[in-house]
């Protein structure tokens, strides 16, 4: 509940969207039930898609497909999100709609970032760019200045995206569009905490208070303090900023301000140890919340009373009219009484003779809507199945992709049969992945191999399969020996493979490469880019780890191409070689969120070499599983250990 009401305050603040007045309230209904009640959210969006095609108001329909769009991206069901965001697109370019057309490309350009194809992403970007200027439309230039900002991060160009932050305060401002600003200034504050900055997000959120400025955003502003505050320990200003954050809700008359307020007060007061404090207001907040349904529900009462009161009153007025008007008909003569007498039959036949008309016509519409809706919801739920359909078979078939990458790698059989002390720690981050490790056996020498390939998911483990049969052509068929020959002409093939294609391809991958002579347990090895380190069996703490840097060059067309450096080293009985791709040291967990880090990840094995190759296997899971909690996996893991 802490994010819930950021989350829609943000989602508030940055809709920039010129829906129709009567149904932007439905809008903002169906974004509030998104998460908590997608099916829900979801039939108010074909309703609108329905009755946009009843009064031919595309505007509308676009908006509701941004907005399935948006409710399957919260559910991730990415590639369904994308079919209803191109969809919008269609939409918009039919009714040569350039802003709405611009929105769409932004949208299908967030969730090709989500698929991690960055570049497809960035090409959506600037197709967003060339639809509109900035003069037409300020605001969506705004929202193109902060996708680009994403992109930046992305790439960890923290200062070009706050570069590019910066730009959309500035033109947010020129048009004097104070809650555009303000929303961009809260983004870049989040951007300022996620990069543990937080004196400068601190000074943003200062910046904000000191505005003539609406409360609700206040609101933001002091609850996203008081998380920073607690989170930074620094509980003396987050007492008082609670504080003020309670009294100032309790002034409004906002309920959920309240119940926001009070929620953060009670986890600023269990942070102090004041839990007497913590449960009273626990317990208001409870009450707080139940009154919610309450106050709902005695509003509904009291209007329902109203109402009430309002049609027995007309009905006294009229009964009083109705005698004074029967007494002054009274005095008037026989004839005036049967002359009005019949006027009032012939309006009532008519009134009654139209009534029934009215009756038909109703029930005729009625009759018409509901075959049209049928109509409709059939050619939905149509769609619906087909884009199901479709997912069932992409994910069907990238499982099978898994069987046929699994068949490249070596079998436990062959590991242990080449490697008898060694273990493999392989997690990919999706169904099949772009990390691959890899043994051959020439008479008295191994050659083993740990790689991460360019990207993960179904495009790394494209390349992966190239790049694997690099090394064994390389080996088998040309029968290089030598590590460092090995790789130069494993990035020879890669490249050749990719100069297949018509256009320029830069993928290919890190890896360690090593020659293991199993009867004197001499070594030698070459690496590109991947990291690469030795425990000694003897010595002690950190002298027993022998680590030597890799050439900066990976396997692929990057750059000129140096040869491959090889290395050579007599390893005693016992030593410990481990080579891993970065997806273990770059993973993000923990208390507060942060890279395990390279540092840390060496400390670890320095703690589990003296285990067996299981315990070091299982120990290594376990503690990645406890750091990254729950958040999500951010790349394929390989850990290769071997025992000489």
């Amino acid at each position: 509940m802490i994010h819930r009401f950021l989350f829609l305050t943000l989602v508030c603040v940055t809709f920039q969207i010129n829906a129709l007045a009567q149904v932007e309230s439905r809008f903002l209904e169906a974004i509030e039930l998104s998460k908590e009640y997608p099916d829900q959210s979801l039939s108010i969006y074909q309703d609108i898609i329905k009755e946009s095609d009843a009064n031919a108001s595309d505007s509308i329909k676009f908006m509701a497909y941004l907005g399935i769009s948006d409710l399957y991206r919260f559910k991730s069901m990415t590639d369904s999100a994308l079919q209803f965001a191109i969809i919008a697109n269609s939409v918009a370019e039919a009714n040569s709609r350039n802003d709405l057309l611009a929105m769409a490309l932004l949208k299908i350009s967030r969730l090709y970032k989500d698929l991690e194809l960055l570049e497809q992403s960035n090409e959506y970007i600037l197709r967003a760019k060339l639809a509109i200027t900035q003069d037409q439309y300020p605001k969506i230039w705004c929202n193109i200045l902060k996708a680009k900002a994403l992109m930046a991060m992305e790439t960890g160009d923290m200062n070009r995206c706050h570069e590019l932050m910066d730009s959309a305060i500035v033109i947010a401002n020129s048009i004097n569009d104070t809650s555009l600003s303000e929303s961009f200034m809260v983004d870049k504050a989040i951007r300022y905490y996620n990069e543990s900055e937080y004196d400068k997000a601190i000074s943003i959120y200062e910046s904000l208070l000191s505005r003539e400025t609406t409360s609700h955003l206040r609101m933001i502003c002091l609850h996203s303090l008081i998380f920073i505050y607690v989170d930074q320990g620094n509980l003396s200003m987050a007492d008082d900023l609670s504080k003020v954050f309670l009294n100032l809700a309790r002034e409004g008359v906002s309920i959920d301000h309240k119940i926001q307020a009070t929620y953060d007060r009670i986890g600023v007061l269990e942070q102090i140890g004041d839990y007497k404090e913590a449960l009273e207001l626990y317990y208001e907040m409870d009450e707080m919340e139940d009154s919610l349904y309450t106050n709902e529900l005695a509003n509904a009462l009291s209007d329902m009373h109203a109402r009430f009161d309002i049609a027995q009153k007309e009905s006294e007025l009229q009964k009083a009219k109705s005698e004074i008007e029967l007494n002054t008909i009274q005095q008037r003569s026989l004839f005036g009484a049967i002359a009005a007498l019949g006027i009032l039959m012939i309006i009532g036949y008519f009134l009654f003779k139209q009534r029934l008309q009215n009756r038909a016509l109703a029930a005729e519409k009625e009759k018409k809507e509901k075959e049209l809706f049928e109509i409709r919801n059939t050619e939905l739920k149509n769609a619906f199945d087909e884009i199901e359909y479709k997912n069932q078979e992409i994910t069907a078939s990238i499982k099978y992709a898994k069987r046929i990458q699994k068949a490249i790698l070596p079998s436990n059989k062959i590991l242990k049969h080449a490697l008898p002390e060694s273990f493999v720690f392989y997690k990919p981050k999706d169904i099949v992945a772009g990390d691959f490790y890899w043994v051959e056996m020439v008479e008295d020498w191994v050659f083993f191999a740990a790689a991460d390939c360019t990207g993960h998911g179904v495009p790394g483990a494209m390349v992966s399969v190239i790049c694997n049969n690099g090394l064994n052509r390389s080996v088998r068929e040309f029968g290089l020996r030598e590590p460092g020959q090995i790789l130069n002409k494993t990035r020879e093939l890669v490249i050749k493979e990719f100069e297949k294609s018509d256009e320029e391809v830069k993928d290919g991958m890190d890896v360690s490469l090593y020659a293991l002579n199993r009867k004197t347990n001499f070594i030698k090895w070459s690496w590109a880019n991947n990291p690469f380190c030795v425990v000694k069996s003897n010595g002690v703490s950190e002298d027993r780890l022998v680590e030597i840097r890799a050439d900066k060059q990976p396997i692929g067309a990057f750059g000129a191409g140096k040869p491959f450096t090889q290395h050579e080293m007599q390893l005693e009985k016992g030593d410990m070689i481990y080579s891993y791709s970065d997806g273990y040291p770059d993973q993000f967990g923990g208390e507060q969120g942060k890279k395990f880090k390279s540092v840390n990840f060496k400390k670890l094995l320095a703690d589990i070499v003296e285990k067996s190759m299981k315990e070091q296997h299982d120990m290594l899971m376990a503690s990645f599983e406890k750091w990254r909690g729950d958040l999500e996996q951010i790349d394929d893991v390989c850990v290769f250990g071997v025992r000489v």
